[in-house]
């Protein structure tokens, strides 16, 4: 299962941060622990996903506030192989139920499991910007 995950994440933006191993574990640690639930499909051959990976997930700002108050669940979408069958049913019907056309597709869920936001592509936002607005979601 960790050879999976592995395909699922990026080496370099991810160093510090990881995703959890199934979207069932990444549910159980933001409820437990109150976090926000941070859920986002990325490819590897999108450049709008590798500018979020440089502009906001490498950044020293996102990465503080993502280890104390998110849960996240990362797919690769070029990755979906590597997944257990049953993780991959369930990202391909996530993918299908927030209609993600654009990468990286996010969604931000409460504890609760309530959907708090939801987006796709990447604008350039900066990261401090991104994190005030996840500040504000915080339970």
């Amino acid at each position: 299962m960790l050879a999976a995950l592995a395909f699922c994440l990026s080496t370099s933006a991810f160093a510090e941060l990881t995703s959890a191993p199934s979207f069932a574990a990444a549910q159980t640690k933001a409820k437990s622990e109150k976090r926000l639930l941070f859920l986002m499909f990325k490819s590897s051959d999108c450049r709008h996903c590798r500018k979020f990976d440089e502009k906001v997930f490498s950044t020293e700002v996102f990465e503080a506030f993502a280890r104390d108050h998110l849960s996240l669940m990362i797919y690769d979408v070029d990755a979906y192989a590597a997944l257990p069958e049953e993780e991959r049913r369930l990202a391909l019907g996530l993918e299908e139920k927030y209609d993600v056309d654009k990468m990286p597709a996010i969604v931000v869920y409460a504890p609760d499991g309530r959907e708090l936001l939801k987006t796709q592509g990447y604008r350039g936002t900066e990261a401090e910007k991104i994190v005030a607005q996840l500040k504000s979601m915080l339970p």
